[in-house]
């Protein structure tokens, strides 16, 4: 595993038919490669072995067999996961936002190769390793390097109890591991992965070669799918130090007694858990947890506005994912709504909460859906988090006036004072006026001015602004044309009046009266 992987070459961004790229060396399963594209769409990473002509065929292939990332930018790097790929050689293909599908050209390496670590059940799994994957039957297995040592040899056998703690907490035969799902599974010993341990058949003797009985149990399968010359049988590449190949299976036998198989022979049986006879290697499957990839069709809202939410999945969690699954930051920065879709990608709406002023992120926690009874363990992962800025306060103003009555061709100075700055939102057309004449308006930021100057054949004058007349930086436009200090009220003094009368007709005005002053 290390020759491998020290020997990977990086993989250097180059266009593809002038179009897509790819970049970056992948060492493990659960790393990226950097891939982008000059059309809007989606990336993929393809099996070799496939060749899709069309995305509804691509997308029709085993989940382990291909993964994908939106382009939501032309030109732009982008992360691709390779968490539930197979080993092995993987081409880049590109869809635009029509569908169409370019051929897959660019390649890049996934190389197998997982390490434990911890202790579990009293047993120290620091430094062992899952090597030389090989996927049969839709499902992956990797030998068990229980030495560390990045190779298959005599130094990984080890006996049945050892697993049963592993797998079922207890190394007795009453509890030991089984053929139950559960018993043979550990969800514990990799992050984001859970491992089960294969069945075998524990009947005494040779399995069938190309019987349909074999798929029955994982060993036999194994055996019976690896191709040596005219005869399908054997052991995979890699796997067990020459001479003795037996590998340990989840079945019970008798008491204390588990069956295996020898994968060069493919003789099946059941031995003793704990005689020093039967160290026998193990093989173990792995199945990838879930992750998840949140995107919004927009970054900023304003009042009125939604955006659309798309959470694109490594794998189809069925029925497991809802929007209970999703956590906001906030409670009252906003909602989500409308879950849709099945398979791999599900939509749902963003409705910002009112009057709300800042950053919303949305996340799914580890353990909120899985696949396959494997959970997610990705919440940490950059793309699992969607950060939208919300500005739904509305912005308002108060209009205010130095002089309460004006006689005919009198001037008061009416000013507006706005909780946000309006820009050039905030224009003469916006201000509603009746009973005189206003100057062009003047000032900026919080605060602007106008002069108001009465005509002589009204009794009473008004200045208002209406809803809908100006908005904010972020375009969320006012709604207070209702409010009582959105408007203001002027008495017009018709006739002749001397200061002192003016000074008192001011200083006593409450309700707005229309009387001629003769003489």
């Amino acid at each position: 595993l290390h020759q491998a992987t020290a020997a990977f070459q990086t993989v250097t961004s180059n266009a593809i038919s002038g179009t897509e790229a790819i970049s970056g060396a992948v060492t493990n399963h659960g790393d990226k490669v950097i891939v982008k594209s000059t059309s809007i769409g989606k990336a993929y990473l393809v099996k070799d072995t496939e060749t899709p002509t069309s995305v509804a065929a691509l997308e029709a292939l085993a989940n382990n067999k291909w993964n994908f990332v939106s382009i939501s930018a032309a030109n732009v790097d982008t992360e691709l996961l390779t968490d539930d790929l197979i080993a092995g050689t993987y081409k880049l293909y590109v869809a635009d936002a029509s569908g169409n599908l370019t051929s897959g050209v660019r390649t890049v390496k996934v190389v197998e190769g997982h390490t434990l670590s911890g202790t579990y059940n009293g047993v120290d799994v620091g430094g062992w390793n899952l090597i030389a994957g090989i996927t049969i039957g839709g499902k992956t297995f990797y030998h068990l390097d229980a030495s560390g040592d990045g190779l298959a040899d005599a130094t990984d056998a080890l006996f049945h109890d050892t697993l049963d703690k592993l797998f079922n907490s207890t190394s007795t035969s009453s509890s030991a591991v089984d053929t139950t799902d559960a018993n043979r599974s550990n969800g514990s010993l990799l992050a984001g992965y859970t491992l089960r341990l294969p069945t075998a058949r524990a009947t005494t003797g040779n399995a069938t070669i190309d019987n349909s009985s074999n798929s029955s149990y994982d060993l036999a399968m194994i055996w019976d799918s690896i191709a040596a010359g005219a005869v399908r049988n054997g052991v995979p590449t890699d796997w067990g130090p020459a001479g003795s190949k037996a590998y340990w299976g989840a079945t019970l036998g008798s008491a204390n007694q588990h069956a295996g198989m020898y994968l060069d022979t493919g003789w099946q049986g059941t031995w003793n858990d704990g005689d020093v006879a039967s160290l026998f290697y193990a093989a173990l499957e792995l199945i990838a947890g879930p992750t998840v990839r949140i995107t919004s069709n927009k970054t900023t809202l304003k009042a009125g506005e939604t955006a659309t939410i798309t959470f694109e999945f490594s794998a189809d969690p069925g029925t497991s994912f809802d929007l209970n699954d999703v956590t906001l930051s906030s409670t009252t920065g906003g909602a989500l709504s409308g879950l849709a879709g099945t398979g791999r990608t599900r939509t749902a709406i963003f409705t910002p909460g009112s009057s709300f002023d800042g950053a919303v992120s949305l996340k799914v926690l580890n353990n909120t859906f899985e696949n396959n009874s494997t959970f997610n363990a990705d919440e940490a992962d950059p793309d699992n988090t969607q950060t939208i800025t919300v500005d739904t306060v509305r912005p308002t103003v108060s209009i205010t006036s130095d002089k309460t009555a004006l006689a005919a061709n009198q001037t008061a100075t009416i000013t507006f004072t706005f909780s946000e700055d309006p820009g050039a939102s905030f224009t003469n057309a916006d201000i509603v006026r009746s009973g005189g004449t206003l100057s062009t308006i003047s000032g900026s930021g919080l605060t602007y001015t106008a002069t108001f100057t009465a005509d002589s054949s009204s009794t009473s004058a008004s200045i208002s602004i209406a809803d809908g007349s100006f908005f904010d930086a972020m375009g969320n436009l006012n709604a207070d044309g209702a409010d009582a200090n959105n408007a203001v009220s002027l008495a017009l003094i018709t006739g002749t009046l001397n200061a002192k009368a003016l000074h008192q007709a001011t200083a006593a005005f409450q309700t707005v009266t229309s009387n001629a002053i003769s003489g």
